[in-house]
């Protein structure tokens, strides 16, 4: 698929953030989590890619984390320019610059190829970094019903043993329900 169909895939088939209910529970969720259950250090330079809207942005700045953000779609970009966020266009293939930390949530699956990304985001952590993933495991072909998820995972076990052969500790994973299963995972780069 070329970049520009594959954009505009991504445009009408992405939720905006600011619109979808359950995302904004989960990241409620996964946020709490980090800040109260885990052991971390408070990231300095935090990207929240695939951020969309940057409605999640606002609400890790809620917490105190100092957040940036980075969608491939120019439209959600622009949008959270008017919000005030620090946001820009981004591919989850060619990340640039290095963070302390990186939230992926629900964005894996709507990249080009899997790998790519989890290499790029590997690759844009600083040493000790932490990539916090969250994926959708979901049984049957999405593409059917969204054919924005151009990637798909039906079991966890698939980009955990991607990451396996990466410089990173696998430091914690859950899967949790709402209306699809979703695999939690913490990866920190050694």
């Amino acid at each position: 698929m070329n970049r520009n169909k594959y954009i505009k895939l991504q445009d009408e088939g992405s939720a905006w953030t600011h619109e979808n209910e359950p995302y904004q529970i989960m990241l409620k969720q996964f946020i709490l989590l980090i800040r109260d259950n885990l052991p971390y250090i408070k990231p300095d330079k935090f990207l929240d890619m695939g951020c969309g809207d940057g409605w999640g942005i606002k609400e890790w700045k809620k917490y105190g984390f100092d957040v940036s953000g980075g969608d491939i779609s120019e439209e959600k970009v622009k949008y959270a320019k008017e919000q005030g966020l620090p946001v820009e266009v981004m591919d989850i293939e060619d990340i640039k610059g290095k963070y302390t930390a990186i939230f992926c949530s629900h964005t894996l699956e709507h990249s080009q190829d899997f790998k790519k990304a989890v290499d790029s985001m590997v690759n844009a952590l600083e040493s000790g970094g932490r990539l916090y993933l969250v994926i959708p495991i979901e049984p049957k072909d999405p593409k059917q019903w969204n054919p924005s998820h151009t990637q798909w995972f039906s079991d966890k076990s698939v980009l955990r043993d991607y990451l396996m052969d990466k410089p990173v500790v696998i430091y914690w994973e859950e899967s949790r329900m709402r209306d699809v299963e979703e695999y939690w995972l913490i990866v920190e780069k050694k």
